[in-house]
């Protein structure tokens, strides 16, 4: 509404929780003569950072999220190929988000006992051996 835009009170948010009500009224007012689409484009058109509400159905079909390189396609050993979600945001030199499939359950054990743990050859075939680490 041109009332509001001009409204100097509710410049800041402290003005606008004081008529919070009213603002609330006014939008869902103003929401229900358009279609979802229709209200993301005015909003975006007057500068408002807006956009629809997307199901998981919406993100895996996005036409702007696969050409920015969102989704990630790894094999992993079990399930086969998965299709994974990227990073939200874009790196000027490093792709970011998941390199390889989620670990299978102790995968890595060995190793993090070996590596991170400091367990000698000999500790960790007594571990294996006695079936601590299955």
């Amino acid at each position: 509404r041109g009332d509001w835009a001009a409204a100097a009170g509710l410049r800041a948010a402290g003005g606008r929780k004081g008529r919070e009500d009213e603002l609330e009224a006014g939008l869902a007012a103003w929401c229900r003569e358009r279609t979802a689409e229709e209200a993301q484009e005015a909003l975006q058109g007057a500068g408002v950072p807006a956009h629809l509400v997307a199901t998981m159905a919406d993100i895996e079909n996005d036409p702007q999220l696969a050409a920015r390189g969102h989704f990630w396609e790894t094999d992993h050993p079990v399930i086969g190929p998965l299709r994974y979600d990227g990073a939200a945001y874009l790196l000027s030199e490093t792709r970011a988000g998941p390199r390889n499939p989620a670990p299978l359950l102790g995968q890595h054990t060995e190793q993090v006992f070996r590596d991170v743990l400091g367990y000698s050859e000999e500790e960790l075939a007594e571990l294996v051996a006695s079936g601590a680490l299955e």
